[in-house]
């Protein structure tokens, strides 16, 4: 039935808590040791395929606001 359900559901959000709870005492992030690890780029990993330039135009209304001066078509 439907209260069997919600009793189910409420159970399953109290475990749900008590975990996340648990998790977050046992789990402390700014406990970690940081390590710096260096990357070096190489330009032989590059490769521009497309370059290009995009505008779109916006009008100020008397108030301020920035308002499209464009429409776009979606097909």
């Amino acid at each position: 039935t439907e209260a069997r359900v919600q009793a189910e559901l409420a159970e399953l959000e109290r475990t749900f808590e008590d975990d996340v709870q648990a998790l977050d005492e046992a789990y402390d992030a700014q406990l970690d040791e940081l390590t710096e690890i260096t990357v070096k780029p190489k330009s032989t990993d590059i490769q521009i395929h497309f370059v290009a330039l995009a505008w779109l135009p916006y009008t100020r209304d008397s108030k301020g606001r920035l308002s499209a001066a464009f429409t776009l078509n979606e097909d």
